[in-house]
């Protein structure tokens, strides 16, 4: 028996598979997984067979009590005596809705930090399939999961200077090339936010796409090899608020080191001429000053810091607070940027 849910048409299309019914179907590859000996229902998605227990899917959507229910007057479609549901879902989707809905490990009663940072990839087939087969409760949570993680970035308009005025050692570095090798996941993140008319999502999502260049025609590739892209009228967006960005960039540089010295400074002369000096160094490289990123690099200024200025502990602490007020107003401009209409915005994502 072949069913599914309908497809919603807002979904960014990701995968095309047709299926040819006079072909003749090969047999299907059991699930590492989620192949139970006692099982008495069996999911095919594309060449992996998942056999489960009927029952236990049945009362959680009744988008498979349905489909299940309709699977019992079908007995031409079986494997091993047991009935078979065909679904157009890839493997590595189920198997990751199939974890929440009969988890064999890991079962979540409290986020310990071992099992603390949730893939993308996960979460999105979560927030697909429990939206396709109408289970609520979880498509909540998975968008909560996502809210959570992207809160990161807030935070990075908050905190006192003291955590800030700080040498930038290796270790903070390493943790900020890690964001940045997420920045792809933001195509999938703008997508999510659409599908699922989660408006709040979308200023994040936007900027960080935004900062990929020409790699935003590349896509973001799915763990199953697909490739996901962004809308026309999304891409369009993006490279229109390049320039504002880039504008913004220069302008924050410009604040920080033509401010003027610290009232409490011991040597204003010696910092102001170190001022000038970091912003003539910024100015110089423009194209490494356009990237820099106010809400994802926690010491923005010391991209361009010279270490003398470091040394003076009161025009450091400046600097650093003006930074930080800097990236507060970058926040706070991202949906006007993105022609976006968010009440409460700044207030975190909801």
């Amino acid at each position: 028996m072949s069913a599914d849910a309908p497809e919603d048409e807002t979904r960014p299309a990701k995968r095309a598979r047709p299926e040819d019914d006079g072909e003749a179907r090969t047999a299907p590859k059991r699930s590492e997984e989620f192949w139970l000996d006692d099982g008495n229902i069996i999911l095919i998605a594309q060449d992996t067979a998942f056999r489960v227990y009927r029952q236990l899917l049945a009362s959680q959507s009744k988008v498979f009590a349905d489909m299940l229910a309709a699977s019992r007057a079908d007995t031409n479609d079986t494997i091993e005596d047991c009935p078979v549901v065909r679904l157009s879902d890839s493997p590595q989707d189920l198997t990751h809705l199939l974890r929440v809905l009969l988890p064999r490990e890991h079962r979540i009663l409290y986020r310990d930090t071992e099992h603390l940072r949730l893939r993308l990839d996960h979460v999105a087939a979560v927030i697909h399939l429990a939206h396709k087969y109408e289970i609520e409760d979880l498509l909540r949570q998975a968008l909560s999961a996502l809210k959570a993680d992207l809160a990161t970035f807030e935070r990075c308009t908050e905190g006192p200077s003291s955590r800030l005025a700080v040498k930038y050692s290796a270790a903070q570095d390493e943790k900020s090339n890690l964001l940045h090798q997420r920045i792809p996941e933001a195509i999938c993140i703008v997508n999510l936010a659409r599908f699922t008319d989660t408006p709040s999502l979308l200023p994040v999502g936007l900027y960080l796409c935004s900062s990929l260049g020409d790699r935003l025609f590349d896509g973001w590739k799915h763990e199953d090899g697909t490739v996901e892209y962004l809308s026309g009228d999304d891409i369009r967006l993006c490279f229109k608020a390049q320039l504002p960005l880039a504008r913004r960039g220069m302008k924050v540089l410009d604040k920080i080191f033509s401010g003027g010295t610290s009232d409490e400074c011991p040597h204003p002369d010696v910092c102001q001429k170190i001022l000038r000096r970091c912003f003539g160094d910024a100015a110089r490289d423009i194209q490494d000053a356009v990237s820099l990123n106010p809400l994802l690099d926690p010491r923005y200024c010391y991209r361009f810091h010279s270490e003398d200025l470091l040394d003076c502990e009161k025009c450091s602490e400046l600097c650093v607070e003006r930074e930080l007020d800097l990236r507060r107003d970058t926040w706070l401009w991202l949906p006007k940027l993105f022609e976006l209409q968010l009440e409460g915005w700044g207030q975190g994502i909801v």
